[in-house]
């Protein structure tokens, strides 16, 4: 299986999705910095691995790797987004606290 390992306070986390899209984004929002990881699948899934508040001199190691399906992550969050107007509902949520970060930090 293909992914990605992100190493993160001395922990490995593997997240991959089939068909779909892997997401690894660092936002700052009201001073916070924080770390989240998370996917959506063709089938609809959406399935979160971390979300986590960064600290200073916080080491973030990603790599594209090779790896038996065994070691992955059991993801915290799961969710099916499989109708049409969920799926636009969902989407539109994330596009607002994506555009609200990009605002606040001057995009």
């Amino acid at each position: 299986m293909r992914g990605f390992k992100i190493t993160f306070r001395g922990k490995d986390y593997y997240m991959a999705c089939t068909s779909g899209s892997t997401g690894i984004l660092v936002s700052n929002k009201e001073n916070v910095m924080r770390l989240v990881c998370d996917a959506m699948d063709m089938e609809g899934n959406y399935l979160q691995w971390m979300t986590e508040d960064l600290h200073a001199d916080d080491e973030i190691i990603i790599s594209y790797e090779d790896f038996d399906e065994s070691l992955l992550t059991s993801p915290l969050r799961e969710k099916l987004v499989n109708d049409e107007a969920s799926e636009k509902r969902f989407m539109l949520s994330i596009y607002q606290q994506q555009k609200e970060q990009l605002i606040e930090q001057g995009y």
